[in-house]
């Protein structure tokens, strides 16, 4: 899992990686650590569950566009 410092937060992956996991673009022992460090992060994890919420928004205004 690519680490830098992210909002003043060593030891969390990118904004890429987390991205990609999101995307389910992660391999399965990339995802297995991405679990085991959302399950300790909380940053980590509502950054990642906003970032979803907004993946669901912006299918919904896609569907309504196409209709």
């Amino acid at each position: 899992m690519a680490q830098k410092p992210r909002n003043g937060r060593a030891g969390c992956p990118d904004e890429e990686t987390l991205a990609s996991y999101l995307a389910g673009g992660a391999m399965p022992t990339m995802g297995e650590e991405m679990e085991t460090h959302l399950a300790h992060c909380t940053a980590c994890l509502d950054e990642l569950s906003a970032a979803h919420s907004s993946m669901l928004g912006n299918e919904k205004k896609q569907r309504r566009r196409l209709w």
